[in-house]
């Protein structure tokens, strides 16, 4: 009876646990998924010589374990603007790019929180059409860039995100008209991210996980109570059969 009773506990022990190198296998086979390519077409409206410029912009990258991404983006003024007569005459564009960092938080909640950081390098596009009539000439002066952002993320699709955020972009003098303070400002973004993100998966695979982690320690405590079990009953069994031969000795 003690056999057959060890071999069905050890049968329905047995089987949980081949259920779970499966799954483990099955994670440690999705763990590619944790590195994704990362595309994301932006626009923003961001202030340029004291106005507001409409800008587009690609961003472009991979996105590891979920919540870092590692990539570069690439902006430009969608319209030329009118210099400011204390700077010159004529109008200028301005384009920058260079690398980028984002980092996320909770990227499995259906809307977090993502804080992006880019820097490189600009280049504004002076053109004057007036100074000397008849005549055209450019120029394109460069400067360096920093900007840290914030933004809102939403899970919409499993292979695409919507972000919602700003930033404040920080230049280097470019020329000695254009300022620092005339080129830096603050950015209000809006993006689409397309990758293959896959959340979904992921959150139904850690439940799953949970639930076989919280059965197994369960199986493990009534093997440990059996064991305890039986223990006692050996001991019990021991001490009953040991006081029968001590009074077989004495009547002997």
């Amino acid at each position: 009876m003690k056999i057959l009773f060890a071999i069905t506990l050890s049968f329905f022990f047995v089987i949980p646990l081949q259920g779970q190198k499966k799954t483990m296998k099955h994670l440690y086979g999705d763990k590619g998924k944790d590195i994704s390519p990362m595309l994301s077409p932006t626009t923003q409206l961001t202030e340029l010589v004291n106005k507001l410029n409409l800008v587009a912009g690609i961003k472009a990258g991979v996105i590891l374990n979920k919540n870092m991404t590692f990539g570069g983006l690439y902006n430009f003024t969608i319209k030329d603007q009118q210099i400011p007569k204390l700077k010159g005459n004529g109008s200028m564009g301005m384009k920058w790019g260079g690398f980028l960092f984002e980092y996320t938080l909770w990227p499995l909640q259906d809307v977090h929180l993502t804080l992006p950081f880019s820097a490189g390098i600009g280049q504004l596009n002076l053109t004057d059409t007036i100074s000397v009539p008849g005549q055209r000439t450019t120029e394109s002066p460069s400067f360096i860039f920093a900007e840290p952002g914030l933004a809102l993320e939403f899970n919409i699709w499993k292979y695409a995100k919507l972000d919602i955020g700003g930033g404040y972009r920080y230049t280097n003098n470019a020329t000695d008209l254009f300022k620092a303070y005339d080129l830096s400002g603050f950015s209000f973004n809006a993006s689409l991210k397309f990758g293959l993100f896959n959340y979904e998966e992921t959150i139904r695979e850690r439940e799953r996980m949970k639930v076989l982690k919280e059965l197994r320690n369960k199986q493990k405590m009534e093997l440990r109570n059996e064991k305890l079990i039986q223990e006692r009953n050996d001991k019990l069994t021991e001490k009953i059969y040991g006081s029968k031969k001590k009074k077989t000795r004495k009547r002997k």
